[in-house]
């Protein structure tokens, strides 16, 4: 590779960076979500599998990648959305998360499914060497990280590639680090430690050029493995405060398209009122007129009686004064 390519290529994997999904749960994998957009423009995955979903903030990350690159990958979320000893117990709640989750990725992305019963349970619904991607993100003890990453790998392709999340956390019987730490002497990797840590395990043995590319920059230069990490640990940080702040701005355009468009009905209403006005005077006018017309009608008709009335009266007036002529 060249150096226009080498410059190329560190170009693409940053730009990368300053994607957003399109939405975002509170979670504490948001400072991973940018390299996850890297990951997948570089490594274009066919196939993508999530042990441990949760509110799916990296799940929907995944899918959101998936579809700005247009990778044509099927993401799989696998899940009980019951809890466990490090995530808590959300049983009450897990049925409502999954339902607000599946109705999320419905309607937006046609390649991504749920799947809700436990990770080993999941397994035959997979064959053999046919996944591109793992996220491994379940129960964080030793022996379980071990379980899972031992039970799936059948499951990877030529160009598999597991994730890690938490592979710097030590705390509450945490063990991602320490099965970390072992993996690592089998095969390529890459780690970050910001976020608690994510761990990129290259098990396939056939990966893309591009993601053979980053792994020999990653391994050969110190100085970009840094500025790689700093670069996705600085982006990392700016997500949330970017999603809520693309939010704010969903959430003014809708107030101003709100405004206007009450606007136009208010003054839809003030014509339609002014119309009523116009129609009621016209009605108190026509009432009006109609009212002069029967007091005519009513004069002539009291004439015309009156004038019945007089008439032989008038008619011997008129006789006398003919008698005084003659």
């Amino acid at each position: 590779m060249g150096q226009d390519e080498h410059d190329l290529f560190e170009w693409n994997l940053v730009d990368s960076l300053s994607n957003l999904p399109d939405r975002l749960a509170p979670t504490a994998w948001s400072g991973h979500i940018s390299f996850l957009f890297s990951l997948f423009r570089i490594a274009r995955p066919r196939s993508f599998v999530e042990l441990g979903v949760y509110n799916g903030a990296s799940f929907i990350a995944a899918c959101t990648a998936a579809r700005i690159y247009e990778t044509e990958t099927i993401c799989f979320g696998i899940d009980t959305w019951q809890g466990d000893e490090h995530a808590g117990d959300y049983s009450e709640s897990g049925d409502s998360i999954f339902c607000d989750l599946k109705s999320f990725l419905s309607e937006n992305y046609q390649f991504a499914k749920l799947i809700r019963s436990t990770f080993d349970s999941a397994l035959n619904d997979f064959a053999d060497g046919t996944i591109d991607m793992l996220h491994i993100d379940g129960m964080h003890t030793y022996e379980a990280v071990k379980g899972d990453f031992e039970s799936w790998l059948p499951k990877m392709s030529s160009r598999g590639i597991v994730l890690f999340h938490d592979t710097s956390v030590r705390e509450r019987n945490f063990g991602v680090w320490r099965f970390w730490e072992e993996v690592t002497e089998e095969y390529p990797s890459m780690e970050f430690f910001h976020s608690f840590g994510l761990g990129v395990l290259l098990v396939g043995r056939d990966q893309v050029s591009s993601m053979s590319v980053l792994i020999q920059r990653w391994n050969e230069s110190v100085s970009f493995k840094e500025f790689f990490r700093a670069t996705c640990e600085g982006f990392g940080a700016l997500v949330p405060d970017r999603v809520q702040a693309r939010e704010n701005i969903n959430r003014i355009r809708w107030l101003e398209s709100d405004r206007q468009q009450k606007e136009v009905a208010l003054r839809e209403l003030q014509h339609l009122r002014e119309i009523d006005r116009i129609e009621k005077e016209a009605q108190f006018e026509s009432l009006r007129h109609l009212q002069e017309v029967e007091l005519l009608v009513e004069n002539l008709t009291r004439r015309s009686r009156l004038y019945k009335l007089l008439r032989p009266i008038l008619l011997l007036g008129h006789g006398f004064r003919e008698l005084e002529k003659r």
